[in-house]
Parts: structure tokens; sequence; C-alpha cells
């Protein structure tokens, strides 16, 4: 299907015609390969190019896209497409609020990673009937009192609540000043769109919905901090487990000591060892294999997992980028020891847990690489 995405204008007219259309794309790959293909390469081109006028095309493609729609039990329920381009489209414009809030002297590196990276437009849920897609977004940081800066300056955010970044920073402080734990990774979550959400004055919401003109459904933002050093210490086939700190934990994570799932390249599941301990009340110390051999075969962990096989940026220094690319050269070493052996297919495609989540045309991309993918994100800045 031949498609003209000239202008916000035909992108959500072509949008609105896919979603009216009896074309089924969950069935149907040949129609939704190039479909998400136009979508995630030209919807920053389309949307996202020119920041001043980004707010006056995102307000005219949702009223195009949504027209008719109104309240949550008129949502187009029929249609799941729509709402998955609708919640991808939320999370890109607040990512790229989050980006000019950011300073980048500090911040070194930002990964999107999770379904924003591997589904957008794609496998982003949209909550009507199911759980709420997050952003998993990892930030590379110069040193672990640079996380309470870049916490103070998402308070200048539109869209998070300030008693929720207050108590992340009060649990970075702790975090920052602990001996030993200068390149551990911090992990905290952030809700998005919620009610107690405070904006500063002159700030004005940009509402972008599918359950009505004034209301936006609340997400959580996960945020991993990690130096430099930690990063390149935590892909490294060095035997020592990965350790992290969580700001708060749930309880059906404090309880779970089973282990936590680490994935080969030929795709086979093993729990790895992994142990939560409480540690200053509101921090929960957690340590687990970022990457390790068993039985011959080389297993990745869920730190590694973000940054593999799909390692995308929305900006990274030049040296964050060299380290990502030695890793990749190792990879890709690591994987053609394995395939000489034989034993079946293997790829890095295969080595993570959310694989068959995948949106069609990265799943594609993935299976001609003969190694991790270093990325610049589509909705990053254009140069």
């Amino acid at each position: 299907m031949e498609m003209d995405l000239c202008d916000v204008t035909s992108l959500a007219n072509y949008i609105l015609a896919v979603v009216s259309s009896s074309h089924s794309p969950a069935d149907d790959s040949d129609f939704v390969v190039p479909l998400h293909t136009a979508l995630t390469r030209k919807a920053a081109e389309v949307l996202y190019s020119q920041a001043p006028s980004f707010a006056h095309q995102e307000t005219r493609l949702i009223q195009q896209l949504g027209a008719g729609g109104g309240r949550e039990a008129d949502a187009p329920r029929g249609s799941p497409f729509l709402g998955v381009v609708v919640e991808t489209l939320r999370r890109v414009r607040d990512l790229r609020e989050l980006d000019a809030v950011l300073d980048r002297k500090i911040c070194l590196a930002a990964f999107l990673c999770g379904s924003m990276s591997y589904g957008a437009f794609y496998a982003i849920r949209p909550g009507f009937d199911c759980q709420v897609s997050d952003i998993d977004l990892m930030i590379v940081i110069r040193s672990a009192s640079d996380i309470v800066s870049a916490l103070e300056a998402m308070g200048e955010l539109s869209y998070t609540g300030h008693a929720e970044l207050r108590q992340a920073r009060t649990a970075a402080h702790i975090f920052a000043s602990e001996p030993g734990f200068a390149d551990v990774e911090f992990h905290t979550k952030i809700m998005c769109w919620s009610g107690n959400r405070s904006r500063r004055p002159g700030t004005a919401a940009r509402p972008l919905s599918l359950v009505g003109p004034e209301e936006e459904r609340p997400y959580q933002m996960s945020l991993h901090f990690i130096t430099l050093a930690g990063c390149v210490r935590a892909l490294t086939l060095s035997g020592s487990p990965h350790m992290s700190v969580r700001c708060g934990l749930p309880k059906r994570q404090r309880d779970d000591w089973s282990g936590n799932i680490a994935v080969a390249l030929n795709g086979s599941f093993l729990r790895s060892p992994r142990q939560i301990s409480s540690w200053r009340s509101v921090l929960y110390r957690e340590t687990h294999p970022s990457l390790f051999i068993a039985r011959g075969d080389l297993y990745v962990g869920r730190f590694v997992s973000r940054l593999s096989p799909r390692a995308e940026f929305l900006w990274a220094r030049s040296d964050v980028v060299h380290m990502l690319q030695e890793f990749q050269q190792w990879m890709q070493e690591r994987l053609a020891l394995e395939v000489s052996r034989g034993g079946g297919r293997r790829a890095v495609a295969l080595s993570h847990v959310r694989a068959g989540r995948f949106a069609p045309h990265v799943a594609k991309e993935l299976e001609q690489c003969a190694s991790t993918q270093i990325v610049r994100s589509p909705f990053s800045d254009l140069p």
C-alpha cells in the first residue's frame, strides 16, 4: 500500500484509513511491516522535526485521529491500533520535554528501553483493558551525585508529581552518600500525569488522549541511573553480580526470592540467582548477574537486555557510543563462537525476554543483525 506521509494531515488520514479498513495489522505481516516502519521512521520527521510548531502539529493530529472519540466508554475499542498510536505519541511528547530539561553535561546518554524501543506504534498498551505501558529509560551519568541534579531538573516537567520527585531525591541523596556505591545502578519510578502533579506557573498541559479533551491516563516512567564506569562493568563477562538500588519496591517484588530470568542466544530461559534486601528503609538493594555462562552458553541478564539486542539512544556522548561498539564487537564474537559449535539456531535477537513482542519491522532488522544493534532513536532531535 502506497502512502504519502509528507505532512500531518496525510499521516492522520492514512492512520484513520488503516483503522477503518478491513485489514487486521495484528494478523497480516505483509501489511503491518511497511506500516510500522513508516510510522517509526517518519513520525519524527513529520511530527517532531520542528520544535516551535510541535504542539500545534500534535493538536491537529489528535483532532483528526480522535474525531468523534469522546469519553472512554466511546473510545474505538474495535480499533486498538488507534489507542496504541495515541499512547506512543503521548510518550514521545513527554520524552521531548524531558530532553529539554536534562543537562547533557551531567547526563552523558539516555537510552530508550523496553516497549518504546522495540514496539513503538505497535506494543504500547493504552490501558483500556490491560496494564498501561511505561517509559523505560536508562540515563548514563558522570557520578552518583548527579542523580539528585537530574531529579531536581525533572521538577520542571509539566507531567510529574512533585511529592514523588521529592521522595526520589531524598533516596538519591542517601544513595550518593554511601561509600562503594559510586558505580551501582539507581532505579526509581515516577508517575506521569497523575492527579497530584503540580505544574509550574506558565506551563500549559498539552492533553493528548482518547478518553477526553482534558484527561490523560497516568503511566509510570522507570528511570535507571548508572555511571559510565558502572555500565562498562555491567557489560563485561566478569562473573561478579550486578548491583542495583531501588527507591521503593512493590511487595510482590520484595517477596520474590525465586530469582530473575536470563535468556541465552538460542532463546532458552534460565532463572539466575537474585537477592533483594532492605537497605536504609526506603531503599532496596538487589544483586543479580548481568552476563554469565551456564552449560557453555552465554546468558543475558536484565540489565544487559536494556541495551541488547537493541541499544536505542535519544542522545549519547562519543565515549558512551564507543563503549557500546566494543560490547557490540564482543557479542558478535561470542555469537560466532556458539554458532560454530552447532546445536540449533542462535541470534542476539533471541536473547531478549520480550523477543516475541517486538514490532515486526524491528524483529526483521534484528534477525539480519549479527550483534547488538546501536541506533539513534527516531524520536530524538534531528540533526
